[in-house]
């Protein structure tokens, strides 16, 4: 589970997780709020197993997000504590509830370099609405959750790009064993509309900085349709699916009455790196 600057959930993914995996491995980047607080908060709530600690904290202090590099630190990690089954789960995703009793049986069938998929269930603007539009990938995507290691399985950069590939390099097929009828995984960045606009302005300012060489309009068709809503068609949660998480409610902060880290970013890069960088890119407003 990578992390940055997640405190307004961690505290409700972070425990869903440890609802059905063996031990959690966090990779706290550059957090600047209480996200290490609860992660402490909850390692003195879960304490040892046979292995060692169910929740481990890696600390990384370079607010430059490599996410490959952190993806392979999770997984060297995960390794050391000896695991076979590994899961990849982000701090704003939560398996729905029925799942929880058959999820492991479901990971312990694949063979090496598998991969799990789950149906990525969208909540929008709400935890209580799903986006199921199939003209739009957020009403019909599948996350990759869970892989079976295998030595030669990796994450790595790909032709000098560092970003999104959450399945591990080297992998042989995707598995999907269930339906969307069934649940799977619930994806929260939607619940928070002013922080995903933030988040996806600075995600394209980063990569104008980073390869600047890459076309501004490929850029903007990347991110564009996260905040597309177009045709958008809202279905409501199965109350079964949150059930088992009620009691951590308590855990989830959607309040955006203050700007949100991504936010704050967006404009300090405005400032060091001038408008005319970014110039033809659409910032949402963030940036100007």
């Amino acid at each position: 589970m990578p992390a940055r600057n997640e405190g307004w959930i961690i505290g409700l993914s972070a425990r869903a997780a440890l609802m059905w995996m063996d031990a959690l491995v966090v990779l706290n980047h550059a957090s600047t709020d209480h996200t290490a607080d609860i992660l402490d908060e909850i390692s003195k709530e879960v304490g040892r197993d046979s292995v060692g600690n169910r929740l481990q904290v890696i600390n990384v202090s370079d607010p430059v997000w490599y996410e490959m590099a952190h993806r392979q630190a999770l997984l060297e990690t995960a390794r050391l504590g000896r695991a076979t089954h590994i899961a990849t789960v982000d701090a704003d995703e939560v398996l729905t509830g029925p799942l929880i009793p058959c999820i492991k049986q479901g990971i312990a069938m694949l063979a090496p370099r598998q991969v799990l998929q789950l149906p990525w269930l969208c909540l929008w603007r709400s935890i209580n609405n799903i986006r199921v539009d199939q003209a739009s990938v957020w009403g019909r995507a599948y996350a990759s959750v869970a892989f079976r290691d295998a030595p030669t399985l990796c994450w790595k950069q790909r032709d000098g790009y560092e970003f999104h590939h959450r399945h591990p390099i080297g992998h042989k097929d995707f598995i999907r064993m269930f339906g969307r009828e069934s649940g799977g995984l619930f994806h929260l960045q939607h619940v928070r509309w002013r922080s995903l606009r933030a988040k996806q302005a600075l995600y394209k300012m980063t990569e104008r900085i980073r390869w600047p060489n890459k076309p501004v309009q490929m850029i903007d068709e990347l991110y564009n349709p996260t905040v597309n809503e177009d045709g958008s068609e809202l279905r409501a949660v199965n109350p079964s699916w949150w059930a088992p998480y009620t009691h951590l409610f308590c855990h989830l902060n959607v309040d955006e009455t203050h700007a949100s880290w991504q936010e704050t970013e967006c404009q300090r890069l405005w400032v060091e790196h001038g408008a005319e960088r970014f110039k033809g890119l659409n910032l949402f407003e963030v940036a100007q």
